[in-house]
C-alpha cells in the first residue's frame, strides 16, 4: 500500500527467494509504465507529469506521482531462490522438480559398485538435465534484460 508521504514502496518476496525482475506494476488498479532506473531518475528530475514506476534494486519501487495513503500497489515479479535458501516453496519447486530429479538420478547412477550403477543411463539423465539447464538459463538471462536474445541470424522480433 502507498503511504501517501513517500514515493517508495517496499517489496517483500517470500522467505528464501529474491526478486530478479519486476515485470509489471499496477497502482490503484491501473497499469503504470515500468521504466529502467536511468530513465526513471531522469523523469523524476524533469517532473514528468505521467504515471510511471521504476526500481534500482528490485527491493523498492519508486512510484510517481505520489499516491494517496492506502492506494494498493501490485507488482508482478520473477523470483529465484536465494543462495542461502534451505528450501523452496511448493510453487517454485514444482516448476523445477523434474529437472532437478534428472540431475540427481544422473549423479546417483554414477556411484560405482552399486546395483543401481549405470554409466550409460547416467549419461542419458545428465543430457536431459544439461539441456533443461540451458533452457532455464536462457529464460533467466532474458529476465534480467529488456531485450530478447537473438539467434545471430538477423531475426529481431
Amino acid at each position: 500500500m502507498a503511504s501517501g508521504v513517500s514515493h517508495e514502496i517496499e517489496l517483500y518476496p517470500e522467505a528464501g527467494t529474491q526478486i530478479i525482475k519486476v515485470k509489471a506494476v499496477a497502482v490503484g488498479g491501473r497499469e503504470f509504465d515500468l521504466v529502467d532506473p536511468v530513465k526513471g531518475l531522469s523523469l523524476v528530475r524533469s517532473e514528468y507529469p505521467s504515471d510511471f514506476v521504476f526500481t534500482q534494486d528490485n527491493l523498492t519501487l519508486q512510484v510517481y506521482p505520489l499516491q494517496a495513503s492506502g492506494t494498493p500497489v501490485v507488482a508482478d515479479v520473477a523470483l529465484a531462490p536465494t543462495i542461502t535458501a534451505a528450501g523452496l516453496s511448493d510453487a517454485l519447486a514444482a516448476a523445477h522438480l523434474q529437472d532437478i530429479a534428472q540431475g540427481a538420478i544422473a549423479s546417483i547412477k554414477r556411484i560405482p559398485g552399486q546395483v543401481f550403477s549405470d554409466l550409460n543411463g547416467s549419461a542419458v539423465h545428465q543430457g536431459l538435465f544439461d539441456a533443461r539447464l540451458k533452457t532455464v538459463s536462457a529464460k533467466t538471462a532474458r529476465g534480467w534484460s529488456a531485450a530478447r536474445l537473438s539467434s545471430g541470424r538477423g531475426n529481431f522480433f
